[in-house]
């Protein structure tokens, strides 16, 4: 998503050292996300329910989690953002567009592992909400072709 809007301005595809930037760019944008919600989770349920936390699963193991999945989720949605739009457009994809893939690229992980599927309702709008913010940062790093930037 990230190497797509600074692709080469004859309209060819992206160095592949600017398309890894932009999967780890996503990922980790995308890990920061998922980190903080996991790590919000454990906190409720630590206070709420306590008994439901196993000995040794503790918010740095929960979290740590949330960042494994984050990171590879936004990989994910990067590869389908660059799936979608090959050729290095100078815009993002559109925000449903977006929505979309993140929301597709999230319900992996509880859809292909034995983690219980109900975690589709929580990862699902969590990845739409992070495909929306990534692809409005990777707005945020287009360039003008010319003269000076727009005023708002």
């Amino acid at each position: 998503m990230f190497a797509l809007m600074n692709g080469d301005r004859k309209g060819g595809l992206p160095s592949p050292s600017r398309v890894l930037l932009s999967v780890m760019m996503a990922a980790v944008v995308w890990s920061a996300a998922y980190t903080a919600v996991f790590l919000g989770m454990a906190a409720v349920v630590g206070v709420l329910r306590p008994q439901d936390i196993d000995p040794g699963e503790g918010p740095a193991v929960i979290s740590s989690t949330g960042l494994g999945v984050g990171f590879l989720s936004g990989a994910l949605f990067d590869a389908l953002a660059s799936l979608v739009r090959p050729h290095g457009p100078r815009r993002a994809l559109p925000r449903w567009g977006a929505a979309a893939a993140g929301a597709l690229a999230a319900s992996a992980w509880p859809l292909l592992t034995r983690v219980d599927d109900r975690m589709v309702m929580l990862l699902c709008p969590l990845g739409a909400v992070c495909a929306i913010v990534t692809s409005a940062i990777a707005r945020s790093f287009e360039r003008p072709a010319t003269g000076p930037p727009p005023l708002p």
